[in-house]
């Protein structure tokens, strides 16, 4: 099944690793490398599954989870938390 797929990931390599891997596996993949610009994309493209790094510049991944669930449609995204 095709997944809508956020990655939130401040390391480029680990964040272009995640984007091939899950495109690999059929996924639509949206990236951002830090905290504020990965809020803006979770709330524009609406996606099933948002990856998002724990130690982030900005926003930590926290801050983005927290934020995500106060949304009205915070209950449609699967937010999976990822660390070094």
């Amino acid at each position: 099944m095709r997944r809508r797929v956020l990655v939130i990931e401040d390391n480029r390599d680990a964040r272009e690793t995640s984007r091939m891997m899950l495109e690999l596996a059929g996924h639509e993949v949206f990236e951002a490398e830090e905290g504020r610009t990965g809020l803006e994309l979770l709330q524009a493209e609406l996606p099933d599954v948002a990856v998002i790094d724990v130690g982030l510049p900005g926003l930590d991944g926290y801050q983005i989870a927290s934020s995500c669930r106060k949304e009205p449609t915070g209950d449609r995204v699967l937010p999976v938390a990822l660390t070094g």
